[in-house]
């Protein structure tokens, strides 16, 4: 394939540059270098091929193209030499005997603490008094007795999988099924009657006297939203099939309908 470089002159005509051989050569190898990442094109300033300052630029790119290319070089080298984040913090897990959460042959999450790491494994002691030998990359961060069964899941100091799980279970075994992630209730399906529900707890919420998770305070917000904003509100209810959508939404429409009813709401 042949390339032709065209100059323009101050007329706007296009003038074909006719040199020696060796010289269309020597352009001919700065324009495959011209043409790398980086470079810029010369020929727009007006600049001969043969004035010094066009020379020189030519020489600068070139050095401008060295230096770039062993700085791309460099940090492949020290790929090696970088260690995880999670390195760190196990060491220190291992110093101050914290708890991690592990996941074991049948696929359930059980709290332990680190014993030793070699490689990408670790050993672990479970709260069994069992010891399993898994891959670091399996461990996640346990948060402290003291955040157990916290009612906000952004309360917790680690947010992640198993954590999250055993909050939810925590408070699950308490019948208490409901739970929040800053703006979002979680509710998780009892199976059974829980007494949480009815006029006396419609008085409480329409009142403020309690602000714990519930569907009633997700349907309050919304109502006085609506009536503040003076704009629609909606309220979305999702979940999987017999997650108890149904029975949320009956909920939900029962407290804006005693919103709506008598100022005063009898209690039980």
């Amino acid at each position: 394939m042949e390339v032709v470089i065209e100059d323009q002159n101050q007329n706007g005509s296009s003038v074909a540059s006719k040199q020696p051989e060796p010289e269309k050569r020597k352009e001919k190898d700065l324009r495959v270098k011209r043409k790398s990442f980086g470079s810029k094109k010369m020929r727009r300033a007006g600049l001969s091929s043969e004035s010094p300052s066009a020379a020189e630029k030519e020489e600068e790119e070139e050095e401008g193209m060295k230096i770039s290319a062993a700085a791309k070089v460099t940090p492949v080298e020290n790929v090696d030499e970088q260690k995880p984040e999670w390195n760190d913090n196990v060491e220190y897990f291992i110093k101050k005997k914290l708890r991690i959460w592990c996941r074991v042959a049948n696929e359930q999450w059980q709290l332990g603490k680190i014993q030793s790491t070699a490689a990408d494994t670790s050993l672990v002691i479970l709260s069994t008094a069992n010891v399993v030998e898994v891959s670091t990359e399996e461990l996640f961060p346990a948060n402290p007795d003291i955040l157990e069964g916290c009612e906000d899941l952004i309360q917790l100091s680690y947010l992640n999988e198993p954590s999250v799980l055993y909050n939810l279970r925590v408070r699950y075994s308490q019948d208490v099924i409901y739970s929040k992630a800053g703006p979002v209730l979680i509710a998780v399906n009892p199976f059974k009657n829980v007494d949480i529900y009815g006029n006396y707890f419609i008085s409480a919420y329409q009142t403020k006297a309690v602000d714990a998770p519930h569907v009633y305070a997700v349907a309050g917000a919304a109502y006085d939203e609506m009536m503040r904003e003076e704009k629609n509100q909606s309220i979305i209810i999702s979940g999987e099939s017999g997650a108890g959508k149904t029975e949320t939404v009956k909920l939900a429409m029962q407290y804006l309908a005693a919103l709506g009813g008598e100022p005063e709401t009898k209690s039980r």
